[in-house]
C-alpha cells in the first residue's frame, strides 16, 4: 500500500484533478501526475508521487483553499 499516492490522488482530486479514489500508482495516475507536474512543477515531470511533488501538491491545495 502507497500513501505517497493515496495522498496524491486526494490531494489531485480536492483540486479538480480526475484521479480515482483506489490511489494506486498505475498508468492513469501517472499521466495525472505528469500533467499536475507539467503545470505546477516543470522541473521534475516524472509522474512519480515524489516528497517534492507532494509538497507542491499540497501548495496548490491551500491556494484553491481546500487545505
Amino acid at each position: 500500500f502507497d500513501y505517497c499516492c493515496v495522498h496524491a490522488s486526494f490531494a489531485l482530486r480536492e483540486i479538480g484533478y480526475d484521479v480515482a479514489a483506489e490511489g494506486a500508482l498505475d498508468p492513469a495516475l501517472s499521466m495525472v501526475l505528469r500533467a499536475f507536474q507539467r503545470h505546477w512543477r516543470p522541473e521534475a515531470i516524472t509522474g512519480q508521487a515524489d516528497a517534492g511533488t507532494l509538497a507542491r501538491l499540497l501548495g496548490v491545495r491551500r491556494l484553491v483553499g481546500r487545505g
